[in-house]
C-alpha cells in the first residue's frame, strides 16, 4: 500500500467559509511538526468588480393572472424581462435592488407587493459550504422564475443564437417552473473572480490539499471571463 505524502500546499476557498468567517481545513486538518513552517504564497478577492452589467442585468419573472370570464377561470402570464441597475453590489444591496425593480414598471397590480428578503440555510439550494445565502422573493399572488436557459428561452421566444442576459449566473430558483406565491434562490454567488482547479484522478504527488479534501491537484485556473 503506497503511502500518502504530507501535504505541502492547502487551497482554502472564501465559499466554503463558516458563518463567522472562519474557514475549516479540509480533511481535519494537517499533520504540522515543531520546525513547520507555513506562508501565503496568493491571495485572491474580489476588489470592486461590477456584480450587474450587460451579460446579467435580466431577471425574468411570470406573473400568474387569473380572471373569470363567463364563469370560468382563465390564466394568462405577464411576462416580464426585470433589468437590474448595473454596478457592484453585495448581498443586501442586490436584495433590495431586486426588490425595487420588482415592484417598478410593467409589474400587474394584481400582484401586490414584491418582498426580496436575503435568508440562509434556504431549502431552495444553499451550498456547498456552512454559509448558505438565499433570496426568498414573496409576492401576494403566485409567480414563475424560470429555473433553466431553456425555460426562459421557451417562455420568452428567444432563439438559441441570442443571449439571455439572465441573472440564473449568479442564482437559480430551483423551485422557479411552477406557481408560487414564494420562491427560494440557490446560493447567491457575487464572486467575479474564480479559480477552476485542475485534478488527475489516481495520479499525482497528493501535496495539495484542495477546498473540499480532494489531494490531487495540479493546477489552479483563475477565471476572470464575464458570466456565461
Amino acid at each position: 500500500m503506497t503511502q500518502r505524502r504530507q501535504a505541502q500546499k492547502i487551497f482554502l476557498d472564501s465559499r466554503f467559509a463558516n458563518p463567522d468567517g472562519s474557514i475549516d481545513l479540509p480533511n481535519s486538518g494537517i499533520t504540522c511538526h515543531p520546525d513547520s513552517t507555513c506562508w501565503l504564497t496568493e491571495f485572491s478577492c474580489t476588489a470592486s468588480w461590477w456584480t450587474i452589467d450587460e451579460s446579467n442585468d435580466t431577471l425574468y419573472v411570470r406573473e400568474k393572472i387569473v380572471t373569470i370570464v363567463d364563469g370560468v377561470p382563465v390564466t394568462t402570464w405577464n411576462n416580464r424581462r426585470v433589468v437590474l441597475t448595473h454596478g457592484p453590489y453585495d448581498f443586501f444591496t442586490l436584495a433590495e435592488e431586486i426588490q425595487q425593480r420588482l415592484n417598478g414598471l410593467g409589474k400587474d397590480p394584481f400582484m401586490g407587493t414584491y418582498a426580496c428578503v436575503p435568508t440562509s440555510g434556504a431549502p431552495g439550494g444553499g451550498g456547498n459550504g456552512s454559509t448558505q445565502r438565499c433570496f426568498r422573493i414573496t409576492a401576494g399572488n403566485q409567480f414563475r422564475i424560470p429555473s433553466s436557459d431553456a425555460a426562459i428561452r421557451a417562455a420568452y421566444s428567444i432563439p438559441e443564437h441570442v443571449l439571455t442576459d439572465s441573472t440564473n449566473y449568479l442564482f437559480r430558483f430551483p423551485q422557479g417552473d411552477s406557481d408560487f406565491s414564494t420562491q427560494t434562490s440557490s446560493l447567491v454567488d457575487l464572486r467575479r473572480a474564480h479559480n477552476l482547479y485542475l485534478h488527475t484522478p489516481g495520479f499525482g504527488a497528493y501535496t495539495c490539499v484542495g477546498p473540499l479534501g480532494s489531494s490531487n491537484i495540479i493546477a489552479k485556473i483563475p477565471v476572470d471571463a464575464a458570466y456565461g
